[in-house]
């Protein structure tokens, strides 16, 4: 086993084309980030209706479950960085190292085998800890980071991503309030183009008709859209911060109970403080999902805002967002406590088994894709987490290690590589707004092509929100607060535009 004053201990080496795969294969989780944040943001909308409710129609369709799946998916691959491995494979590390920004952690320059060991000691800073969880110590050094420093680095790195968010949300609230301002005063262009008549009508009916893709908005309104949209990312920051956040501050708080001086230092505390928010988190996620009313979780802000949490969940099995906050942070509390080193990936596979078992039999999600997308994702983890415990045994050889670590990077690889095709036909799909291999669009020039778009957003379900007894103000292209009564407004075979 490592200790805080040992140098890095590493199996095998990494060769130039696999470091060449390591960085080509960073390269594409970055990009497929990137292509799932812009399609979350357009699910995230609450007027957003599939146009295909087959099955092929939903894999083509935005959605906002895929993005904290994959990553969370991904920080559960990078847990193998921290792992009670004695001398891993450098393969397997180097590719999970990769990660370490999903596990909120910047990597330093690395430093020479020297320089880690002076490193090494200056971590123990005359108090030597004695709760040995070598897999995060040996992290810290391949990563040229000090030791205690880890806990610091992950909250600082939640707490910068916070601070954006909120910043970004901030100034399109003062944006928005500022358009509003020049509305009210007649001073922009939205409310000089309205007609008196259009006005006092609008006014009289005290009704808004919405939808994302066919109604003008005054500027002031999509300002609004976008606060609540960083809202909404801002509570998905949340989400994918359980694991990291609980399984460093776990960390520093047992490396403050099991040092020689005892718990009660300066870091200790705050350590418990922060597992305890972590915690208080999810209980209170719970609390609020399962108290709410299936009326309340329909109304416009808080689904836009918080729709994450349960949109994708039957109402009855809404507490099922919070199982996989929970199951998050077990895994981050087994990392950090570790019983003991050749059980901690056991632990991991026993919490990911039982969260399976959960999914195949209660079946809490709306679509039967997602169903399948999360078993199958977990059974990697799973496949991940085995592999890891056998290069955790003290009998495997060096090329048993050296297979087993290939085994986990191809498993891994495989995954990304079918999550960005997917979103690349999902890009292709929302471009060219129809699905691939569709015999009815071949050959089908540019026209066709804007008249099956023009047809597709007419059967696009619109909503008619009425409201009684409230006074909208001067923002009447504004969406409402929280809409009492809606009337669906499809088109149907007869009736041109009918009211169900």
């Amino acid at each position: 086993q490592g200790t805080a004053s040992q140098p890095v201990s590493v199996a095998g080496a990494e060769t130039p084309n696999t470091q060449t795969n390591r960085y080509i294969f960073s390269a594409v989780v970055g990009v497929t980030l990137v292509f799932l944040v812009f399609f979350h943001a357009i699910a995230i909308d609450p007027s957003y209706v599939p146009l295909d409710a087959t099955l092929l129609g939903a894999f083509t369709a935005p959605n906002s479950w895929e993005l904290p799946t994959f990553v969370l998916f991904m920080q559960g691959v990078g847990l193998g960085s921290f792992a009670n491995v004695n001398a891993p494979h450098a393969v397997l590390v180097a590719f999970t190292d990769s990660l370490a920004w999903l596990q909120f952690q910047v990597r330093h320059e690395a430093a020479s085998g020297g320089t880690r060991r002076l490193e090494a000691v200056a971590t123990d800073d005359g108090d030597a800890a004695v709760y040995d969880t070598f897999g995060i110590q040996q992290f810290a050094l391949r990563s040229s980071i000090r030791e205690k420093d880890l806990f610091l680095h992950a909250w600082t790195f939640f707490l910068i991503g916070l601070a954006v968010l909120m910043a970004c949300a901030i100034a399109c609230t003062a944006v928005a309030r500022v358009l509003h301002d020049r509305e009210v005063n007649g001073t922009t262009w939205f409310h000089r183009s309205l007609s008196n008549h259009n006005r006092r009508h609008h006014r009289r009916q005290r009704t808004h008709m919405s939808s994302s893709l066919t109604s003008s908005q005054p500027p002031h309104v999509t300002a609004n859209h976008m606060a609540r949209y960083v809202l909404a990312f801002t509570v998905l920051w949340g989400i994918v911060s359980i694991l990291p956040l609980s399984m460093m501050s776990a960390y520093e708080c047992m490396q403050d109970v099991h040092s020689t001086s005892g718990f009660g230092s300066f870091t200790g505390l705050v350590s418990l403080a922060a597992l305890i928010a972590v915690v208080s988190a999810v209980v209170g996620t719970a609390i609020a999902v399962t108290s709410m009313s299936e009326v309340d979780l329909t109304k416009f802000n808080t689904k836009a805002m918080f729709g994450v949490l349960y949109v994708n969940l039957h109402y009855d099995h809404r507490l099922f967002g919070a199982v996989s906050l929970v199951v998050q942070l077990a895994s981050g509390a087994v990392v950090a406590l570790a019983p003991t080193a050749s059980s901690q990936p056991l632990w991991l596979v026993g919490v990911h088994a039982i969260y399976m078992g959960l999914l195949v039999v209660v079946r809490p999600f709306v679509t039967s894709l997602q169903l399948m997308a999360t078993v199958l994702l977990e059974l990697c983890l799973l496949a991940v987490f085995a592999m890891v415990a056998v290069m955790a045994s003290p009998a495997t050889s060096l090329q048993t290690k050296r297979t087993v670590a290939f085994g986990v990077v191809g498993v891994v690889c495989c995954v990304i590589l079918i999550c960005f095709v997917r979103n690349l036909v999902k890009l292709w799909v929302y471009i060219a707004g129809k699905v691939p291999f569709d015999a009815a669009d071949d050959d089908q020039g540019d026209h066709d092509v804007t008249s099956r778009r023009r047809k597709r957003r007419t059967t696009r379900q619109l909503q008619l929100v009425v409201r009684s007894g409230c006074d909208l103000g001067p923002d009447t292209g504004g969406l409402p607060a929280s809409p009492i009564n809606t009337i669906q407004l499809v088109k149907a075979s007869n009736n041109p535009l009918a009211i169900v």
